[in-house]
């Protein structure tokens, strides 16, 4: 029987302020210009939404009427915001007492892992960005799953990986 404890993390707005509407909206305007777009969404329509539901939204608001052009430009709009991430992470905090809080439940040998619908490269950037990823054991990402969060897949797989049932790990989520 394993007697290790762990702790299954969400990432985004969880261990990171990465949910920023000032660092979203530089994000996705970014990524935006670059292939001729205007971005003017609201917070409320871009903040804590799925890339392809915002960038449907972009393409009413920008009156694009040839969606076919521009829904082939999804991946290099998706990328470029990626990248604006990456190239600017330093800009991304944790969230306030996360940090003490992980170090803390470590002293305890609480394990921790990252569960999140993120990419690999931006979980990965993130924490080293706030010094967790050394003490990560594991980071299940929106890459290991056939079906991202709600659904209940990714903790499934975060399980298996970590060769642990549900009595050995709690889930920290922000929603």
């Amino acid at each position: 029987k394993n007697n290790k404890k762990y702790i299954l993390w969400d990432l985004d707005g969880t261990i990171v302020e990465s949910e920023d509407s000032i660092f979203k909206l530089n994000m996705f305007t970014y990524a935006s210009n670059k292939i001729g777009l205007n971005f003017n969404l609201k917070k409320e329509q871009y903040i804590g939404h799925e890339a392809k539901n915002i960038f449907k939204l972009l393409l009413d608001y920008n009156e694009v009427h040839d969606k076919n052009y521009y829904w082939n430009l999804y991946n290099n709009w998706y990328e470029d915001a990626v990248k604006y991430i990456l190239n600017n992470v330093e800009e991304v905090r944790p969230r306030e007492n996360v940090i003490s809080l992980w170090n803390l439940l470590s002293k305890y040998n609480i394990i921790h892992s990252i569960v999140t619908s993120s990419r690999k490269d931006v979980a990965e950037a993130y924490l080293k960005n706030i010094g967790l990823f050394s003490s990560c054991k594991e980071i299940i990402c929106i890459d290991d799953v056939s079906e991202p969060k709600p659904s209940p897949i990714p903790y499934i797989t975060a399980m298996q990986k970590l060769k642990i049932v549900s009595q050995d790990c709690i889930a920290i989520e922000d929603s």
